[in-house]
């Protein structure tokens, strides 16, 4: 038999023993992914409230990206992305990241709202 904690000592069949759910894992992630994604949408309107400040831009971008893959998982991030009849929003919105981050953020959010709504 198991020995169960908190019962004392005594032995207890196995399927007697509590079971955790396979989301119990899963959960806390995503609630850290849907407060990285809403840090991420709050950085970027804050960096645009002034005026498209490259470093909080860039770093809403990651944070918003972050937290979509912790939200939905990376493998299911990836295959949005990719998908053949979205490549042309994916590369618009992931170029304009890449431009946000190389410091020219009035093109590079153009660009990422252009492809944003491609993408959807």
């Amino acid at each position: 038999g198991h020995l169960a904690s908190g019962n004392g000592g005594k032995f207890q069949h196995p399927k007697l023993l509590p079971k955790a759910h396979p989301t119990t894992t899963s959960l806390p992630i995503a609630e850290i992914g849907v407060g990285t994604t809403g840090f991420g949408i709050f950085f970027i309107l804050f960096g645009m409230l002034l005026y498209f400040d490259s470093v909080l831009l860039a770093f809403g971008n990651l944070l918003f990206l972050t937290g979509l893959s912790l939200i939905i998982g990376l493998r299911k991030t990836f295959s949005f992305f990719f998908q053949r009849h979205k490549l042309k929003g994916t590369s618009f919105f992931l170029g304009g990241v890449v431009i946000v981050l190389l410091r020219w953020p009035l093109l590079g959010m153009f660009l990422e709202t252009y492809g944003f709504f491609n993408l959807f």
